[in-house]
């Protein structure tokens, strides 16, 4: 790549020496470079690099005293549900064509994505759920302004979560039997433990009829098999994630009573936290978006979920579950609060 540096667009190509600013001058200390930009980034699951040709701004903001910005308050859309990306912006001179240029790194590089006399753009080429950093500037005679930059980004789509038929249509499993006395022993001592917390039949059945009715209506949603999660005893949180799909945090005092029983009854936590995890579905509702960085630095958003319950069972699927279920729920006010509105609409 050849780089030749000069203080206007047109310039003829050859070497300049340091500029000279008149009383009065509104010029700026921006380098142009003609440039023939290729991008090459590692492969990742996303979209594919651009490429770009033409002029390239690079500026470091190292602008003469007292000329201001072109562009003020230029407010880029985050997570819209329209699923696009809005631009609007106020200039601090005339009116005239303002160039929008976009990129996944903050310093760039920019390719230019379109031109409008206007002072609003809507994006509708972004990628769903990533980063993009946008750069603003007024065109004057062709020569571009000071720009602007913020960024924004498309809301993530929340994944489709289990019906109710998938919930409760399989639960026709027998118990299986211990085939050594060792498993025997352990499966007593962990149902020793299960049996403090299992929920009535009653309530089992009650819990399944709300939860049924808060599913079919959206209200709810449900996720099972989960592979990767992490936890917090000291704020009495576990993290569940699929990965590069969504994340859910689960706040409850009554799980962590439960992880306390587990170590007090000393059950190690990897002998069957992993089965608590595995046979458990979780009760979740939306809470924004949580950003995530991918190897190659660019940013994309996920959808970030609030579990408002859990429950697990120490047999999957078995067919007397009502009797043999574990709920533990949230214990965070704010999200009861947004549960009982809920319960109230629907009521």
């Amino acid at each position: 790549m050849r780089l030749i540096r000069c203080l206007n667009p047109s310039c003829n190509g050859k070497a300049a020496g340091k500029p000279s600013v008149y009383a009065g001058s509104r010029m700026r200390a921006v380098a142009f470079f003609m440039t023939t930009l290729v991008t090459v980034l590692p492969a990742f699951a996303g979209p594919a690099p651009r490429k770009a040709t033409g002029f390239e701004t690079v500026s470091n903001e190292e602008f003469l005293p007292g000329i201001p910005p072109d562009i003020a308050a230029l407010k880029v859309s985050k997570g819209d549900p329209s699923g696009k990306i809005f631009l609007s912006w106020e200039s601090t001179t005339l009116d005239g064509n303002y160039a929008i240029y976009r990129s996944f790194y903050e310093s760039g590089p920019f390719i230019k994505i379109g031109e409008t006399e206007s002072k609003t753009f809507c994006d509708a080429t972004a990628d769903e759920g990533w980063k993009y950093w946008y750069m603003v500037c007024r065109i004057n005679g062709g020569t571009p302004g000071v720009p602007a930059v913020d960024y924004g980004y498309r809301k993530p789509e929340i994944p489709k979560g289990l019906t109710v038929s998938e919930m409760l249509d399989g639960r026709n499993k027998p118990w299986p039997v211990p085939s050594t006395a060792g498993e025997r022993e352990r499966e007593k001592l962990h149902l020793r433990l299960y049996e403090k917390y299992y929920e009535s039949y009653l309530m089992a059945t009650f819990i399944s009829l709300v939860g049924r009715f808060y599913i079919n209506s959206g209200e709810l949603l449900a996720y099972r098999d989960f592979k990767v999660y992490s936890w917090d005893p000291g704020n009495r949180k576990i993290y569940f994630e699929k990965p590069g799909i969504f994340a859910a945090k689960f706040y409850s005092r009554r799980f962590f009573r439960f992880i306390r029983d587990m170590h007090d009854m000393k059950i190690p936590y990897d002998e069957l936290l992993p089965r608590v995890i595995k046979n458990a579905v979780i009760f979740c509702i939306p809470s924004g978006e949580k950003e995530i960085k991918e190897p190659d630095g660019r940013c994309r958003y996920i959808p970030n979920l609030e579990a408002v319950a859990l429950g697990t069972e120490y047999i999957r699927d078995y067919e007397y579950w009502k009797s043999n279920t574990i709920f533990f729920a949230t214990s965070d006010d704010e999200i009861y609060k947004r549960i009982r509105e809920v319960q109230m609409r629907g009521y």
